[in-house]
């Protein structure tokens, strides 16, 4: 945790950009204590052909929208660490080339009991989860 899922038009994100992406979630969810072996970023390309926003498929358009999934523990993760996710994120996916206007980011909360890796479920471990800075 957390999973990070970046949804954009195929072809509008090279290699260098989905780095940068990577590179600022990376940075400032291991600021807040999470292991950096536990942090995914998920990339998927979208045919502009499969994408519609406000009744218009992205083959008419020429600002390419981005939609960002982050899954996040509500108990670890407060206001101030759900503002830092956003202001790391908002000056890079500009950077990148996505129009704020254009950009969703969504922070999704998943309960640690519903959460397991390795075949344990996440409360298990809660009292040997770093606290957040």
């Amino acid at each position: 945790m957390p999973i990070v899922v970046v949804e954009s038009i195929e072809g509008h994100l090279n290699q260098a950009q989905k780095k940068k992406i990577v590179d600022a979630v990376t940075k400032v969810e291991t600021n807040m204590g999470v292991l950096v072996d536990r942090i995914n970023v998920i990339f998927h390309d979208n045919q502009a052909r499969n994408w519609a926003v406000g009744g218009k498929f992205q083959t008419e358009e020429k600002k390419p929208p981005a939609l960002i999934y982050i899954d996040v523990f509500p108990e670890l993760f407060f206001e101030k660490q759900r503002n830092d996710i956003l202001n790391a994120l908002t000056p890079v996916l500009k950077e990148v080339g996505f129009v704020p206007e254009r950009t969703n980011i969504a922070l999704k909360d998943n309960l640690m009991k519903n959460w397991a890796v390795a075949g344990v479920f996440q409360e298990q471990f809660r009292e040997h989860i770093p606290p957040l800075k």
